[in-house]
């Protein structure tokens, strides 16, 4: 599973583009790798239909939000240990596990491995902390101990850090 970074291409799979004859382009045949399984997945990501980013793609986005971050860490460079809060999942690592077509299509959604190379930058930052997916997970990647802390709309977690 490749954790590609925001919405792309509207974020629609080809079964929903069917169901809601929208993005004929997700149904040329032509590339040859439009599969019957493919057209099983009916998904739609919801931040390719809603959010707007104009002038800029959603990588030069990611890369505005990485540039904020990478100044503020840098700015923490004299800080012995420090906390990152970022919303999205920064390793792959925190994927939940496999449920369903539907399912693993949103996955590709949650986060962006280019968050967990710029926190792997920083040998400060000892944890990481997001919550997109809304499952709990926790996984120790280079010196950084991350934490999908996997809380929902009407369920809520803590998460207690010893520092």
């Amino acid at each position: 599973m490749t954790v590609r970074s925001f919405a792309t291409c509207n974020a629609i799979s080809p079964g929903a583009a069917r169901y809601l004859s929208t993005f004929p382009e997700l149904l040329d045949e032509s590339h040859g790798d439009l599969t019957p399984a493919a057209l099983e997945i009916v998904a739609r990501w919801n931040d390719g239909k809603f959010i707007r980013l104009p002038g800029r793609s959603d990588e030069q986005f990611l890369g505005e939000l990485l540039d904020r971050l990478d100044a503020q860490l840098g700015e923490l460079a004299g800080v012995k240990q420090v906390v990152a809060a970022v919303h999205h999942l920064p390793f792959r690592e925190l994927l939940p596990p496999p449920r369903s077509a539907q399912w693993d299509f949103a996955k590709a959604y949650l986060g962006s491995e280019r968050i967990g190379r710029l926190l792997l930058e920083f040998p400060n930052v000892k944890h990481a902390l997001c919550g997109h997916s809304h499952f709990a997970a926790r996984a120790r990647v280079g010196h950084v101990e991350a934490i999908d802390i996997g809380s929902g709309y009407r369920s809520k977690n803590v998460v207690t850090l010893d520092l």
